[in-house]
């Protein structure tokens, strides 16, 4: 299968015109900002990470029970010992946290900053907010559809779990 994409990739390198140069100038003849905000791309990545995380290993570790993830090294040992991070409920608040921070600094990064960021928060407010309804909308449906397949799943596994019983 990697042999097959490798022949498309190397066919489209080749079939696929070559996007125009862009120009870095803006409507008044100005410079355009092509800076990468770093800090934003920094908390909204670290805020989803986390948050996926927590909901993955909550389930599997325990609600309370501290997650062994960092390795540490004394000088003591080579081998190491884990550290404790914090509890999944820790992990649970500080990833919306994240978020929340986020938004905060792409306000501050294009008002204050004056530089393009990431995410433009006015677009949640655009149309009166019909932007946010249609993104909550979205959300609600990616998250029924998957506990939809998760509960068929579960039923499923009750109702085969004898073929895959080994006695």
């Amino acid at each position: 299968m990697s042999a097959l994409g490798l022949v498309v990739a190397c066919a489209a390198f080749v079939v696929v015109e070559r996007d125009p140069p862009v120009s870095t100038e803006g409507k008044d003849g100005e410079p355009t900002d092509r800076t990468i905000d770093w800090l934003g791309a920094l908390l909204v990545t670290s805020g989803l990470v986390l948050l996926t995380f927590a909901l993955a290993q909550g389930e599997i570790v325990g609600w309370r029970t501290p997650c062994e993830l960092i390795p540490r090294f004394s000088h003591r040992s080579m081998a190491g010992a884990l550290t404790q991070c914090a509890d999944i409920i820790a992990l649970l608040v500080l990833a919306p946290l994240l978020l929340v921070v986020f938004g905060f600094w792409e306000l501050h990064y294009e008002h204050k900053m004056k530089r393009a960021p990431l995410l433009r928060m006015a677009l949640f407010t655009r149309g009166h907010g019909t932007f946010s309804v249609v993104m909550l909308i979205a959300l609600f449906e990616f998250c029924s559809f998957h506990s939809w397949i998760y509960w068929t799943t579960v039923s499923r596994a009750e109702d085969y779990g004898h073929l895959l019983r080994t006695n």
